[in-house]
């Protein structure tokens, strides 16, 4: 199995409403994304089967459970892309949050000579699709991570301020912003954006294109 590079998407479990999933899917697929195929046990499900099952789990809080076998577990999603060599999507609920996480392999994004390097066009896709799903209003925070990072932080530490994984972006609320000591982000570079959106990027980790 490939090492991913991972774009987690967080929501307060409030926002799980009926047509939830469906929204979600539809903004990605807006962006260029299209649905290509179910994932893992459910390769041959249907979008809104897809949708359909995945609702119906997150309105439970459903949670995989340690004997129970992955097949009734959330589907997860393939998306088209010309971008990368796949591009996956899953959900996760936990006691505390709802995540969608869209992972790609780290082979489609980075350059791995001399040092691991983001290459500045791949970035682009997930980048703008990043900013368009916080302009929607969908999502509460967005961070990115590689396969040996620490992994992405809980949602409550992001807004109080306590940790966030850039590896290159991530999308803050400014009131979360405020939160974080003085320094915190002093490497990177910040971004105002709509709906009251922090847009930040670790520009030193991407290469850019010749």
């Amino acid at each position: 199995m490939p090492a991913y590079f991972s774009m987690t998407m967080q929501f307060e479990k409030k926002r799980v409403h009926p047509g939830f999933v469906k929204e979600v899917y539809s903004q990605i697929i807006s962006c260029g994304f299209g649905f290509k195929s179910g994932y893992w046990f459910h390769e041959e499900a249907t979008l809104n089967e897809i949708i359909d099952w995945n609702q119906r789990l997150l309105e439970k809080g459903f949670t995989l459970g340690f004997t129970q076998h992955v097949k009734h577990d959330y589907m997860q999603i393939l998306f088209t892309t010309e971008h990368y060599s796949e591009m996956r999507g899953f959900w996760i609920h936990s006691s505390d949050e709802v995540v969608f996480h869209i992972i790609i392999p780290e082979s489609s994004i980075l350059n791995c000579e001399g040092g691991l390097c983001f290459i500045e066009s791949k970035v682009a896709p997930v980048k703008n699709l990043a900013i368009k799903l916080w302009e929607s209003g969908i999502v509460d925070a967005i961070q990115t991570s590689l396969e040996l990072d620490e992994g992405c932080f809980c949602l409550s530490d992001v807004l109080s301020g306590k940790n966030v994984s850039v590896s290159p972006f991530a999308v803050l609320p400014e009131k979360a912003f405020e939160q974080f000591s003085d320094g915190y982000f002093s490497k990177m570079n910040l971004c105002k954006i709509l709906k009251n959106g922090l847009f930040i990027e670790d520009n030193g980790t991407i290469s850019h294109d010749l």
